[in-house]
């Protein structure tokens, strides 16, 4: 029997590292990531309809073509020759703007609720494709749990999942734009890039204390003089006994990893006295591709 409607957990993601490796000739930077979904959430609700539409929770996003989840839908209608709609309902969690991929992660859960509720049948690998030209992020987020991600996004390898943890995450008030972040990168002669093979190496060897202590962010060395919550934010964590902090993404979230819950908390009490989003999650573990 069809599905007149469907509700997904759209995860957000944090990038355990971030290097810019290059620029293509179209202008888009090559990445290698390591990208991490983790256990927080926006709710997506999808009911079939005759057109496309938005609604979400909070008053000052956009509900029409500039909302990710609107271009997703509009782009499965069109690829798959569906005359069809959604009314698309977002229930927001995940701070916006915040380099932790938001909007991106409500676009996969939007593509993958559709490709259930029509029936039709789209591998991983044709929704990535669909995906990938509406947001570099989405991709990643269609898949979720442990990966390098590498290209702008379209090359993605499943990686040993990270150990067993809990993550801190901490967003200052003010936003950073992502384009101006990557000017930035590109105005700096030098900048000192992630060790993504120790890294690896860390991942394979089930190592939580030297990944999370070589975490690296190309971006946040660009963010940190301009903001000094960032770098303010990563020394609170550490000191209370995170493992590893670093600003996720083109920020401004900062998120350290804890191996002991108990200190995990008491820094989540700490952090809730100076900033009003804070969130105390755990990792996403290999979630079953549909």
């Amino acid at each position: 029997m069809s599905l007149n409607a469907i509700e997904l957990a759209a995860k957000a993601k944090i990038n355990l590292s971030l290097d810019i490796t290059g620029i293509r000739e179209n202008g888009y930077h090559e990445l290698c990531m390591l990208m991490q979904s983790v256990e927080l959430y926006d709710t997506v609700r999808l009911e079939r309809d005759d057109a496309i539409s938005v609604r979400t929770n909070l008053y000052y996003l956009p509900v029409n073509r500039q909302n990710i989840a609107y271009r997703i839908a509009e782009r499965f209608f069109e690829k798959t020759g569906i005359a069809g709609g959604a009314r698309i309902s977002i229930t927001k969690r995940i701070p916006v703007a915040a380099g932790l991929a938001g909007g991106s992660t409500d676009g996969a859960a939007v593509l993958k609720g559709l490709n259930r509720l029509y029936e039709t049948g789209l591998t991983m690998e044709e929704m990535c494709e669909l995906a990938l030209p509406v947001g570099s992020d989405i991709p990643f987020c269609l898949r979720g749990g442990t990966m390098l991600t590498e290209g702008i996004g379209e090359k993605l390898t499943r990686v040993p999942s990270i150990p067993k943890c809990h993550i801190l995450l901490c967003k200052p008030s003010f936003g950073i734009s992502t384009e101006a972040a990557f000017r930035e990168f590109d105005t700096r002669e030098k900048a000192e890039h992630p060790n993504t093979p120790l890294l690896l190496k860390a991942l394979a060897e089930g190592d939580l204390e030297t990944l999370a202590g070589n975490m690296k962010n190309v971006l946040a060395d660009m963010a940190r003089p301009n903001h000094r919550d960032i770098g303010a934010i990563e020394e609170r964590m550490k000191a209370d006994g995170a493992l590893g902090a670093v600003m996720s993404g083109s920020g401004p979230t900062v998120f350290g990893i804890f191996r002991d819950k108990e200190a995990a908390l008491k820094s989540y009490h700490t952090m809730r006295k100076s900033y009003r989003e804070v969130f105390l999650a755990s990792p996403e573990y290999c979630p079953v591709e549909p």
